[in-house]
């Protein structure tokens, strides 16, 4: 399964890519939300666009509703880094009397607590630093890896066809299903190409909803045991994370299922599953079993306007693949 993967979240972008009109306030909408509390991971590759160049009322919108919250969780998280030195301050002095496992671990929590609020912090206040900096010597880091749950560009098709660019969450929840289904079906981000016509979800949106997402690498869990470059006498987990990349550098051209979803209130949410297969060899050779579908630029086209869900139609377009020679090694390493 691709647990997790580099995709292209700027809008704009995948909209020149693919001659896509951009669905801007389905991104507005989100940036309101979250900013009014509602738990969305939407990730600084998404805001790019609105913090760049804002320029439609819509996208002025988003941009003063992305500021907000980024200024709300500096706020936040500058209050719980006083609390936690707060903490630890209280368990030095309590070691210094007497020592207990009670102050040790509070101590121990805090310094940890301060270390990752701290990082936190920065991340904010670099995004709001650089926005505000006219000169425009600070920049934004942009981030566009994206796990299950967190939010993602992709381009899809309206009713009349017509190719769009919308934000999705990479976990998909069908339209007719409940919260319970993103516990139920965690894994439901990956949707196996042998189990397109047997699982309901996937076979209901053949022919209705397709996507594709335009993705740079993307990382897997592999057993230890089966990893080539790793001594197998190095303690450590179980399954190791490796990031998969082209050679070539190419852009990889994912095909998905998605759907839309609405609560009780009215509010909708898009969600996508990308298809995966068979490994390719270097995959393979890592002790992997599944890769996402890579499709060459002309299949993802025939993808995006497929309206038919005849199993030789689909294949026919799912079998344009192409086969990246692929880099890999340990993440972060």
């Amino acid at each position: 399964m691709c647990f997790s993967a580099i995709i292209q979240q700027r809008a704009k972008k995948l909209g020149v890519l693919f001659a896509a009109r951009i669905q801007t306030d389905d991104y507005t909408e989100l940036f309101v939300r979250r900013m009014e509390g509602e738990k969305l991971l939407l990730g600084v590759g998404l805001e790019m666009d609105f913090l760049e160049g804002a320029k439609t009322e819509s996208e002025k919108r988003g941009r003063d509703a992305i500021l907000t919250w980024h200024r709300d969780e500096a706020e936040r998280l500058r209050e719980e880094i006083l609390k936690q030195v707060a903490r630890r301050d209280d368990s030095r002095t309590k070691l210094a009397v007497k020592t207990t496992k009670k102050a040790e671990n509070d101590l121990r929590v805090s310094l940890n607590k301060i270390e990752k609020l701290t990082s936190e912090l920065a991340r904010h206040e670099g995004i709001l630093d650089a926005v505000a900096d006219k000169d425009g010597e600070k920049k934004i880091v942009d981030f566009d890896r994206v796990f299950p749950r967190a939010f993602t560009s992709m381009v899809g098709t309206d009713r009349d066809g017509e190719k769009i660019v919308i934000p999705v969450r990479y976990l998909l929840r069908p339209h007719d299903k409940d919260e319970n289904f993103d516990l139920k079906f965690h894994g439901c981000y990956n949707a196996r190409r042998d189990a397109l016509y047997n699982v309901p979800w996937w076979r209901n949106l053949l022919g209705q909803r397709h996507g594709v997402l335009s993705v740079r690498n993307f990382y897997e869990f592999v057993p230890r045991e089966t990893y080539p470059d790793r001594p197998k006498s190095e303690p450590g987990p179980e399954n190791l994370e490796v990031e998969f990349t082209p050679e070539s550098e190419e852009i990889l051209y994912v095909p998905t299922l998605w759907d839309t979803w609405k609560d009780k209130t009215g509010k909708s949410m898009n969600s996508a599953a990308l298809i995966t297969d068979t490994p390719l060899p270097d995959v393979a050779r890592t002790g992997h079993d599944r890769t996402p579908i890579f499709l060459t630029k002309k299949a993802a086209e025939e993808w995006l306007e497929l309206k038919t869900d005849d199993p030789a139609k689909v294949n026919a377009v799912l079998d344009q693949k192409t086969l990246p020679k692929l880099r890999h090694r340990l993440s972060g390493s």
